[in-house]
């Protein structure tokens, strides 16, 4: 058998020998993340605001549970969705994680499941947000965004937003972790914080239990625009021995810009290479580079000695490079300083010694 999903609201299981499809089952919302399956039980997260459990073998409904507060729906780019969709739902030993919401104006639920009966372990509500953007930095439950899947790392439930500093939970409790002290001391310059983690997209790659990457393309977009493809950028994060997100080093493009997400197994990652580093096409490379994570984090965490080549005005493509010159005695000038001094030196175009493999 096979699963997948639509933004119709459809789940569909195949006979993958028959090549013929065996069941469909409607939610009444557009299905924004991959269904999860495990012991027979299909678990879809719908903008319905409901959890769904199926039998895998049969499409039957077997139990369901309402994440959002209410029964509350709007049009969503000409469909109607739950104001608190189920944004992603996973499951591990025997619970299933969930978040339902995608505002912060909002408001979001995360929860915890019983993956076999549906009865809740915990429920969380974080707040709707609405104040400026240097607040959130210095809230430590601050309102978030939902914006793609769920990750655990470690004893902590990650939950990928759109402002990119994830929402982290105690997974046996729903008690929101919050960020180690250094990244509010750094969030002072909230300007360069945002400028740094901003990537909308959905995906959360766990390199081990204290280094994890975002991005990928974007969860929820309008169809009718077009968008740029090179935008999927992965960043990396760092967590300290309490499992806390640090600022130090702040988040740098951890891969080149690719369509194609790393693939992570066994604290391994292969990496597809894209566009280079500078963002031209001319540096594109299409390597592939299989790293482990040891020798991987310490090429990412090492603080840069000299710049790379110098660029004029075409070369300014890479969407983590400050976009003019920082002028003296200003803010603009410490935080472009402290973006650069923070910029990675890393390159994946050559082998980098010690017990990296390339291919």
């Amino acid at each position: 058998m096979a699963f997948y999903a639509s933004s119709d609201g459809s789940v569909r299981g195949v006979n993958v020998t028959a090549a013929a499809e065996a069941w469909t089952y409607w939610t009444g919302g557009p299905v924004l993340t991959a269904p999860v399956f495990t012991a027979g039980n299909l678990y879809v997260g719908s903008g319905d605001g409901w959890v769904h459990c199926l039998n895998a073998e049969t499409g039957a409904l077997r139990w369901r549970w309402r994440g959002a507060p209410v029964e509350h729906s709007m049009m969503v780019y000409g469909k109607l969705t739950s104001a608190w969709p189920i944004t992603s739902v996973m499951e591990h030993d025997g619970v299933l994680y969930g978040v339902a919401g995608m505002w912060m104006q909002n408001g979001s639920a995360t929860f915890a499941l019983d993956a076999t009966t549906g009865e809740p372990r915990w429920t969380t509500w974080t707040a709707p947000h609405h104040d400026d953007a240097l607040e959130l930095f210095k809230r430590e439950a601050h309102g978030f965004g939902p914006c793609g899947y769920l990750a655990m790392v470690g004893p902590h439930l990650w939950v990928r937003t759109h402002l990119g500093i994830p929402a982290v939970f105690d997974a046996k409790t729903g008690t929101r972790v919050p960020p180690a002290a250094d990244f509010f001391a750094v969030a002072k310059s909230g300007w360069n914080i945002g400028f740094r983690t901003a990537t909308a997209g959905q995906d959360i790659l766990v390199l081990d239990e204290h280094t994890v990457l975002q991005g990928g393309q974007p969860l929820l977009s309008n169809p009718d625009m077009r968008h740029d493809k090179s935008a999927a950028k992965y960043l990396a994060w760092m967590t300290d021995a309490d499992g806390r997100v640090t600022a130090k080093p702040l988040p740098q493009g951890a891969v080149p810009h690719s369509q194609i997400a790393p693939a992570v197994d066994n604290r391994e990652a292969l990496i597809v290479g894209g566009v280079g580093k500078d963002g031209r096409s001319a540096n594109s490379t299409l390597d592939l580079s299989l790293w482990d994570a040891a020798s991987w984090r310490k090429e990412y965490t090492a603080m840069p000695g000299a710049k790379t080549a110098t660029r004029g005005d075409d070369d300014a493509a890479d969407p983590s490079a400050p976009k003019a010159k920082p002028r003296p005695g200003n803010r603009d000038s410490a935080v472009g300083a402290e973006i650069q001094n923070f910029k990675t030196t890393l390159d994946l175009t050559s082998p980098a010694g010690g017990s990296t493999r390339w291919m």
